[in-house]
């Protein structure tokens, strides 16, 4: 269990405000300054300021509050999994919307075995990290960038990245360069999506930019995107996996132009050193096997 001064922490961390804080633990303010500051002097370091009377986390005092906020986490789970005999009843499991239609099905089947209660968030991937965060989303299927000092994960398999259309007219073409795909309107998803972040990404190798593209389409998720493809709107970029149906069938179809090659990694996240690795790991190793 956490000594009182690092809960204590934790939640100045979060109300920023010492007043709070003690209210929030039904001690006096004092008190709560009193343990900040003897934390401070057992770590050696300073976790918060004071500007203008204002409270903020230093670069010490944030890493601290990510590591008591997963510490809390596994404990609850640990603690519950020891109640029913070391096995975990509860899960909530997070999952980018591009991957929704792909991994997510195997991966409940998997486990729906292990657990009684399964809870599945759909949102973007920096969504689905903030909710590892913070501890509200347990495991997540993810095909964004991730922090690896903060996130371990399992790769699961690499998926190709493809530009398409629902436009017969632009499938015809031999190959497009950026200036013919400046003129097309493009179906592009949210901020925070990892399908948005890895197309930035691409794009400023080729000194481009989403800006470049005047005409635009942003929409909340690829099945939508499918959807006003099909309609004959536009292009998109998307994992192959979500079209292939729509590419056998003729309903869509793929755009080539020059240095577009990308296969971006799937995984399963997790906060950086749980307890429960060692599960999540088999877990990864048998949705591989069904995909």
């Amino acid at each position: 269990m956490l000594d009182k001064r690092y809960l204590t922490f934790y939640h100045l961390s979060r109300n920023l405000s010492f007043t709070a804080t003690a209210a929030e633990l039904f001690i006096t303010q004092p008190a709560v300054s009193q343990q900040i500051k003897s934390l401070e002097a057992e770590l050696k370091l300073q976790l918060v300021t004071r500007q203008h009377g204002r409270i903020q986390l230093t670069d010490a005092g944030q890493s601290l509050q990510r590591y008591v906020r997963l510490i809390m986490t596994e404990n609850q789970h640990f603690l519950a999994a020891l109640q029913q005999s070391g096995r975990p009843t509860k899960l909530t499991l997070g999952c980018t919307r591009s991957l929704s239609h792909t991994l997510l099905p195997p991966l409940l089947k998997v486990l729906s075995q292990q657990y009684d209660q399964l809870t599945v968030k759909l949102t973007n991937t920096e969504e689905n990290l903030a909710g590892l965060r913070a501890g509200t989303i347990d495991l997540s299927l993810i095909e964004g960038n991730f922090d690896t000092t903060e996130f371990d994960a399992f790769f699961l398999r690499n998926s190709p990245f493809i530009a398409v259309t629902g436009q017969r007219r632009l499938s015809q073409a031999p190959q497009f360069d950026w200036d013919q795909l400046h003129q097309e309107t493009l179906l592009v998803r949210e901020a925070g999506s990892g399908s948005r972040e890895i197309l930035t990404s691409f794009l400023a190798t080729q000194n481009q930019h989403l800006n470049q593209f005047p005409k635009q389409i942003e929409l909340p998720d690829p099945e939508t995107i499918i959807q006003v493809l099909r309609s004959g709107v536009g292009f998109s970029f998307l994992y192959r996996d979500l079209v292939a149906t729509e590419l056998d069938q003729q309903r869509l179809w793929p755009l080539t132009f020059p240095g577009f090659h990308i296969s971006h990694p799937l995984n399963l996240v997790f906060p950086k050193n749980s307890f429960f690795k060692a599960e999540y790991r088999e877990y990864a190793n048998l949705l591989q096997k069904r995909v």
